[in-house]
Order: C-alpha cells, then sequence, then structure tokens
C-alpha cells in the first residue's frame, strides 16, 4: 500500500478489558472498535480481522522474550467495526489489538494503546476437621495454582485477629503438580483462617500475591 493512500484512509482502534486484574483460571474479555473515514475502501471496517498481541509472560510456548509482541489470538469486526475477544491469561502481560495493512487491500495499519492485566496466584485452603477440640491441631492443606516452574513458591497461613489477617506460619511449596504446602496449628479458641500465595517474581514479576478463600475452625470445650 502507497503512503499516499494510507494517509486516505486512517484507521484507529479502541481497545478496553474487562478486568485489569484476574485469578489465575479466570478469564478476561478484550474489547474495541474499528473506525475509519467514509473515503476508506469498503472492508476496512467491517468484517477487518484483528489480532490480539502480548508482551510479557504468556502461555506461549517456548515463551517470547519480555520485550516481543506475540500473538495470543485473532477475531472479525462486526458491521459497526466492534470486536470482542475472550481470553484467559496465565500470567502478567500487555496486550494491545493489531490491524494489518494488508487486510484488506488498501486499509492502513493500526494499533491500539496497549493494556496491562494481572494474574494473582490461585489458592486452594482446605482443613481436615472444621471442629475440634480445644488444644487439638488443625491440619491445614494448601495448594497453589499455576504448577511451580523452577523455584519454590512461598505460602503463609494468616488467622484473622481483631479484624486483620496475621501470619502465623511460613511454608515453601515444592516443584509437585500442584505446588501444595501443609501447615498444622494448635486451636485454642475459635478462629478464622486463610492462605496468602506471594508473588512470584523471579528476574520478572509473572504474577501477583493471592489469597484463599476463608476458613473457620471451631474449638469446643472438652
Amino acid at each position: 500500500m502507497s503512503p499516499a493512500a494510507a494517509s486516505e484512509a486512517p484507521r484507529q482502534v479502541t481497545f478496553q478489558v474487562s478486568a485489569a486484574e484476574v485469578e489465575f483460571g479466570q478469564s478476561v474479555t478484550f474489547s474495541g472498535q474499528v473506525s475509519a473515514p467514509t473515503s476508506a475502501p469498503p472492508g476496512c471496517v467491517a468484517g477487518a480481522n484483528v489480532v490480539i498481541r502480548a508482551m510479557g509472560p504468556t502461555d506461549i510456548h517456548p515463551p517470547p522474550p519480555p520485550t516481543k509482541w506475540s500473538e495470543v489470538g485473532r477475531t472479525t469486526t462486526a458491521a459497526d467495526g466492534t470486536f470482542t475477544f475472550t481470553y484467559s491469561p496465565r500470567s502478567n502481560a500487555s496486550y494491545a489489538a493489531h490491524l494489518a495493512a494488508e487486510d484488506p487491500a488498501g486499509c492502513d495499519e493500526a494499533v491500539s494503546k496497549s493494556l496491562s492485566v494481572s494474574v494473582r496466584v490461585k489458592v486452594e485452603l482446605t482443613v481436615r476437621d472444621r471442629t475440634l477440640f480445644r488444644g487439638d491441631r488443625a491440619s491445614f492443606t494448601a495448594r497453589v495454582q499455576p504448577y511451580c516452574t523452577g523455584f519454590e513458591r512461598k505460602v503463609t497461613l494468616e488467622r484473622l485477629r481483631s479484624g486483620e489477617y496475621v501470619p502465623v506460619a511460613d511454608g515453601e511449596s515444592t516443584e509437585t503438580e500442584p505446588c501444595v504446602v501443609k501447615f498444622e496449628q494448635r486451636i485454642r479458641r475459635t478462629t478464622t483462617f486463610r492462605a496468602l500465595g506471594a508473588a512470584n517474581c523471579h528476574i520478572v514479576c509473572t504474577h501477583e500475591a493471592g489469597t484463599s478463600r476463608s476458613i473457620k475452625v471451631v474449638a469446643r470445650k472438652r
């Protein structure tokens, strides 16, 4: 396409995301709209191919360098130029919508602004017995996703005290699938617990910290 043709039909693309942060395993929906002057060739708005690209850690295998954009999916615009694309991000990354210059002939290239999406580690906490006698020990198991990849992941067991969660024990998961950490705590009174999975930072931060749902352990008199 000649520079003259491009200047006559400059396209623009807006870009939004349904959530700036999600838990591992959840999905986000990217949406936007392509626009062009009335002088643009047919097909520059309706039926245009939109490529969603990511920069940073993604589920592409092998992963791209942290400064390179890589395609994660494609979609097509509706008659009014709108588009949507649903995706489950596996790690922190920035995203942008790209329109190729040759699609269709006579339409110029367009790139949206970039958006960042953060992914929290998913933490699931279970306890063997929710009701115990005072002085007995509660056995907790914390499972963290995504799976460990070459390094340990710190997990903290927390309890609710005076309206705030405070740490009571730390553990590190090993390279198993999924990452599992076990805790034991003596129960002297009815207490609410949760597990905190630390942010996953190794050269770059691929995941943000995440917390499990809370669990109440009831302490009974003997």
